[in-house]
């Protein structure tokens, strides 16, 4: 609108109303410029807007007769959201109407609206194409993404260790940059595998950015559990005010010193948890089998199925089973020391476990005649006399007699049970003692060795064929029933244990691996090579060619020759092997101190341990068949193989 005209000294002049508004051009330069804030006002729709006013302007003067001959992108003002072609210029009245075909399709020139106009039609067209212009240039600039306000780069994503374990903590720390300024960064977080959030990072020198974790918040966002360690990744994640995200991972190492985690918790295996036990890093309401693996409640544990499994809360527990529970094969629960345990075999007479009974009674040795038929001797020591004891049901009753005297007995053979010998030391006697029994055991005969020497051991092969050794390598030999005793040898080096597999092959051992053979009924007797300086306890045999001694410091010798050679076998035991015995060529038993028992199916080939049970010194063995074997000890053990 013009409000004023005219020409005073220099020159014409008009006056038209004052817009407060932007010009065109510099909205264009913003644009073209990158400006963040101009793209944000000035969107690609609201600039279709704009040309679509400046179009309606034009069009409007024109159908009136007016043309605008300086039409630019410098004269187009734009005030409040409102927008008009005119600007400062010149205008010339012309009978001119341009109508709406002016904007038909990227501006194409419309011919019969041309012919419409005066003469001076190059007016026209010099007024419409820089409109066409004007509004091309505000276009295009929203024709190509709109530059961003900078790049967000996460430079790098160290920690101040590579490992952590219980206790520890571990500062992460990013290296950040934005080319458009660190105040563009405006989020930052760590996370988790699952995408939970440890906590956001603080911001430190310039670019600097660090966050403290610790092993138990380690442990609240992700639970910390493994059995041996674990690789565990975080991610750091930026954001900057453009919505722009940047992520980096890193990897550390969660351990436990070889142990296992569990509900984030360093711990061994089998350890007690919320639910039961930790197995492999696993909480399980189980209870660990002691190798690695789970036993659910119930179930026995392997290496003492007299143990159940039972579950707490929380935690775990292996109860007992009661005494005589079936725990395997040939296997049945008996009293331990801390509850029961699964044993071969099964104690008849005093307690497996107790190491601490008053009771002081060794047994020494024991002859079985049957399932029930049982006779055991024993010691005490010192100046207290050993005693001599039957049982009649197998063990679950004993009479027991003490002869006059204060000898102690360490050996029991007989060719029935109404034909018994036993031997010990002479205590009081001058010589020593040798008693016989022919009913049973109710009484006893005492009978005279003719040697002041202390007795070992008795065997026979027969009621008139009985042998008895001792200290002074002494053999005594009797053909009528004990009636009188021939001593058919003496020596330096006692003797502690005799057996033959008749009169023609006996064979008797003692101190520093002495073995001597008799194949003339003990008339005279050869020292055999031993190849060992050990004390051989016991010999037993089933034949010439099958004969066994045991000795110190878990030595096992056999002969298949008839002691021509000795060879020696692995017990696998440091410990003194005081007995054996077995009812065949494939079922031999070996007793040892600290309640350990050898068997062999294989003429000791190989020599597998059984479970006793005890820990008590184990110093006998007999029996009266393979379903019939017997052991007794210390602290008046006697115990029957299942």
């Amino acid at each position: 609108m013009c409000y004023s005209l005219g020409e005073p000294v220099a020159a014409p002049y008009f006056v038209m109303k004052y817009v407060d508004g932007e010009p065109l051009d510099r909205i264009i330069a913003k644009l073209e410029a990158g400006e963040a804030e101009y793209h944000f006002r000035f969107s690609y729709e609201y600039r279709t807007q704009i040309f679509m006013q400046l179009l309606r302007a034009v069009q409007y003067a024109h159908k009136r007769g007016i043309l605008h001959l300086d039409i630019k992108e410098g004269n187009c003002v734009g005030k409040s959201g409102t927008w008009a072609g005119w600007g400062r210029g010149r205008e010339r009245a012309l009978a001119v109407a341009l109508d709406a075909a002016l904007l038909d399709a990227a501006g194409k020139s419309v011919q019969d609206e041309w012919t419409r106009l005066t003469p001076n039609s190059t007016e026209v067209r010099m007024n419409a194409y820089p409109l066409l212009m004007a509004g091309l240039s505000l276009l295009a600039v929203g024709c190509t993404p709109a530059p961003t306000m900078g790049t967000l780069e996460i430079v790098s994503l160290t920690a101040s260790q590579p490992e952590l374990t219980e206790g520890q903590s571990v500062t992460l720390t990013a290296i950040v940059n934005h080319t458009g300024g660190l105040q563009n960064v405006t989020a930052s977080r760590l996370l988790s595998p699952d995408g939970q959030r440890y906590g956001a990072f603080a911001a430190g020198q310039p670019g600097v950015y660090s966050l403290t974790v610790d092993w138990q918040l380690l442990d609240q966002i992700l639970p910390i559990a493994f059995a041996t360690e674990e690789q565990r990744t975080f991610t750091a994640e930026f954001s900057d005010n453009q919505g722009h995200t940047e992520k980096r991972n890193l990897t550390l190492r969660l351990h436990c010193g070889g142990r296992q985690a569990c509900q984030g918790v360093c711990s061994d295996p089998g350890a007690a948890c919320s639910a039961g036990a930790c197995i492999l890093g696993v909480c399980q309401a189980n209870c660990p089998d002691g190798q690695g693996g789970a036993v659910g409640p119930g179930g026995a544990k392997p290496d003492d199925g007299c143990r159940r499994c039972t579950i707490r809360s929380p935690g775990w527990e292996w109860t007992s089973a009661p005494a005589g529970t079936s725990c395997g094969i040939q296997r049945q629960c008996i009293d331990g020391l801390n509850g029961t345990l699964c044993s071969g075999f099964v104690p008849l007479r005093g307690l497996a476990y107790q190491v601490n009974n008053p009771d002081l009674v060794s047994l020494n040795a024991i002859a079985a005649f049957s399932a029930n038929d049982l006779v055991t001797v024993s010691s005490r020591g010192g100046t207290s006399p050993g005693s001599i004891s039957r049982s009649r049901d197998g063990g679950k009753t004993w009479t027991t007699a003490t002869p006059a005297g204060t000898s102690n007995f360490f050996s029991v053979w007989g060719s029935s049970i109404n034909d018994l010998y036993v031997v010990g030391s002479r205590g009081s006697l001058t010589n020593g003692p040798i008693l016989h029994s022919t009913d049973g055991g109710a009484s006893w005969t005492a009978q005279s060795s003719g040697i002041p020497y202390d007795l070992a051991a008795v065997w026979g092969s027969g009621p008139n064929d009985v042998y008895v050794v001792g200290d002074g390598g002494s053999v005594l030999h009797s053909v009528d029933q004990g009636a009188t005793w021939t001593q058919r040898r003496a020596g330096a080096i006692p003797l502690l244990a005799i057996w033959g597999s008749g009169p023609s092959d006996i064979y008797a051992v003692g101190s520093q691996g002495l073995i001597i053979h008799s194949v003339d009924s003990g008339k005279t007797w050869t020292t055999q090579t031993s190849r060992t300086t050990q004390t051989l306890n016991a010999v037993w045999g089933t034949s010439s060619g099958d004969v066994y001694i045991v000795g110190n410091q878990g030595l096992i010798l056999m002969s298949i020759d008839g002691g021509t050679n000795w060879n020696n076998q692995t017990s696998g035991l440091t410990s003194n092997l005081n007995a054996v015995w077995g009812s065949g060529t494939n079922d031999v038993y070996v007793a040892a101190s600290a309640g350990q028992i050898l068997h062999t199916a294989n003429r000791g080939t190989n020599w597998v341990p059984l479970v006793s049970g005890t820990v008590k010194q184990l110093l006998g063995l007999g029996g009266s068949g393979a379903g019939n074997v017997f052991v007794v000890g210390t602290q008046n053990l006697v115990m029957r193989r299942l």
